[in-house]
C-alpha cells in the first residue's frame, strides 16, 4: 500500500520554451495522482528573455519569477525553498516524466533518488534514432562509464569509492527539503557544479548513499544542433572545469597538452612541416582509433568521426573558459581587500 507521501516537484527554467510544455504536461498527468491534492508543481523562471512564464502559467503550477538570469543553483534553492512539502522532486525543464513516476517514486525509500530509466536501452539497440547526436552521445557516455551506462541492476547506489564513474545528476531527483538547502556550495555563481558538488557533499561528508533507480523511467530531450548544442557543450565544460578539472591530474595535463600544441602550431608551421604533417596525421589517425573504439556498430564510427570534431573543439573551449573563470574567481578571493571588524 503506498504512503502517498506529498511531494513538491521543482521545475528550474531558463529560456525553457522548447521543451517546457511538455515537462509540465507529462507532470500534470500522473497516474492516480492529482496536482494540488498530492503533489505541487513550482516553475522558477530564471530570468528568461522568451516564452518560459507564459507557457508556464498555463499550467496548474505556482511559478516564481527571478528578475535576471542567476543560474541554476540560484533558480533550483529558490524553488526547493519555497517548496511545502519536506520530500522534494527537481526535475529538469528537457525531462519528460514516465506517467507512473510520482507512484513509483513513492515506494522507493531513500533520502535522494534519482532517475535510472532515460529510455537508452532501448536506444542503444536500437537500428533508428532521432539524430545523429542523440546516437553519438549515448556512445559517448556508454564509454565514459565504463559501461555503466545504460544502467542494468534495478538500484544503483553511488557512494564515494564509485561516484566519478557512475551516472549521475538532479535532471531527475527526489531529495529532502531540509538536506537539500543544506548542502548548497557555498558560491552561487552561474558556472558553478552545483548537481557535482552537492551530491559529492552527500556521499562524502554525510555518507548518504545516492539510488539511481531503473523504476523510475523519464526521457531526457537531447538537444542536437544549432546554437543551443554549441552553448550546451560550452557550458558543460564550464561545470567540468568547476568540480572534475581540479580534482584530475590526469585531466590537468591533457589540457596543458592541448594548449602548448595549439601554441606550437605556427612555429612547426614555419620551421618544422614535416613534423606538422606527422602531427596532424596523429591527429586523423587517433580520431578513428577512437570512433572504432566508441562504435557499438558498424554505422557508428561514420557518424562518429562527423561528430567528434566539433564536439571535443566546443567543449575544450567550454573548458578553457571554466578553467579562465576559476582562475579569476580565485584571484579576486585572495586578494580582496580585508575589512577589519571594528
Amino acid at each position: 500500500m503506498s504512503l502517498r507521501a506529498p511531494v513538491s516537484v521543482v521545475v528550474a527554467a531558463y529560456n525553457a520554451e522548447e521543451t517546457l510544455d511538455s515537462c509540465l504536461e507529462a507532470l500534470a498527468s500522473q497516474h492516480d495522482w492529482r496536482v494540488g491534492d498530492d503533489f505541487e508543481v513550482i516553475v522558477v523562471d530564471d530570468g528568461s528573455t522568451d516564452k518560459t512564464a507564459e507557457l508556464a502559467e498555463k499550467h496548474p503550477v505556482r511559478l516564481i519569477r527571478l528578475n535576471e538570469n542567476q543560474g541554476r543553483v540560484v533558480a533550483r534553492e529558490t524553488g526547493v525553498a519555497a517548496a511545502t512539502h519536506e520530500r522534494v522532486l527537481i526535475v529538469d525543464a528537457r525531462v519528460i516524466v514516465d506517467h507512473g513516476l510520482l507512484k513509483a517514486q513513492d515506494a522507493i525509500e531513500g533520502r535522494c533518488l534519482m532517475a535510472g530509466d532515460f529510455g537508452e536501452r532501448e536506444l542503444m539497440t536500437s537500428s533508428t534514432f532521432a539524430s545523429r547526436m542523440e546516437r553519438v552521445f549515448l556512445l559517448l557516455r556508454n564509454t565514459y562509464y565504463a559501461g555503466g551506462y545504460p544502467q542494468h541492476v534495478d538500484v544503483l547506489e553511488i557512494d564515494a569509492k564509485n561516484f566519478s564513474r557512475s551516472p549521475k545528476g538532479l535532471g531527475c531527483a527526489r531529495i529532502e527539503k531540509s538536506l537539500f538547502l543544506k548542502l548548497q556550495p557555498e558560491e552561487k555563481g552561474k558556472h558553478v557544479n552545483d548537481d557535482s558538488k552537492l551530491l559529492w557533499a552527500l556521499v562524502q561528508e554525510h555518507s548518504i548513499p545516492l539510488k539511481r533507480c531503473l523504476a523510475l523511467k523519464v526521457r531526457y530531450l537531447q538537444r542536437t544542433s544549432g546554437h543551443s548544442l554549441r552553448s550546451w557543450l560550452v557550458g558543460r565544460g564550464v561545470l567540468f572545469a568547476d568540480f572534475v578539472f581540479p580534482r584530475n591530474v590526469m585531466v590537468q595535463a591533457l589540457f596543458l597538452a592541448s594548449w602548448l600544441a595549439i601554441l606550437a602550431f605556427p612555429f612547426l608551421m614555419i620551421l618544422q612541416p614535416r613534423i606538422l604533417l606527422v602531427f596532424l596525421g596523429a591527429i586523423v589517425a587517433g580520431l578513428l582509433a577512437l570512433g572504432v573504439w566508441i562504435s557499438k556498430r558498424p554505422f557508428d564510427v561514420p557518424l562518429l568521426l562527423v561528430s567528434l570534431p566539433e564536439i571535443g573543439l566546443t567543449f575544450w573551449w567550454g573548458l578553457s573558459k571554466g578553467v579562465w573563470l576559476r582562475f579569476c574567481r580565485r584571484w579576486r578571493a585572495e586578494n580582496a581587500p580585508s575589512h577589519p571588524q571594528g
